[in-house]
């Protein structure tokens, strides 16, 4: 059974002070109950290899027809498919040109190439 995380609160210089859970930087001066700063606060983070970055809570694996029409969503990357993050019926956070080489995957981790670059997909559970 997997342990449920709590806020981690510390004094710094006399003041309260909470802590990001994963990287243990100052969210904020004073008793929080968050867990996470900004940086790791993401369920998905998809870096371009020019160093854009993008996050999100939503992933969908995007499969085409032969005339650039949406055919079907995925939850799992192939050849041909996009990634769509954070998408919803009328916008997204981002969209990539299609998956033409997956280079390295694992649990956690997609490294991929598409038309027009190459990305990492890092999934924090």
């Amino acid at each position: 059974m997997e342990q449920q995380k709590t806020p981690i609160h510390k004094f710094n210089g006399g003041i309260g002070a909470t802590l990001c859970t994963e990287c243990n930087k100052i969210i904020s001066e004073g008793i929080t109950e968050d867990l996470y700063c900004d940086d790791c606060n993401f369920k998905y983070k998809l870096i371009r290899s020019d160093g854009l970055q993008r996050k999100g809570t939503h992933l969908t694996f995007v499969e085409w027809n032969d005339d650039s029409t949406f055919k079907q969503a995925h939850e799992e990357p192939a050849i041909g498919r996009s990634v769509l993050l954070d998408g919803n019926r009328f916008n997204y956070t981002w969209m990539t040109t299609t998956i033409k080489e997956i280079v390295q995957m694992s649990e956690n981790y997609i490294k991929f190439k598409t038309e027009n670059s190459t990305y990492e997909l890092f999934i924090n559970k």
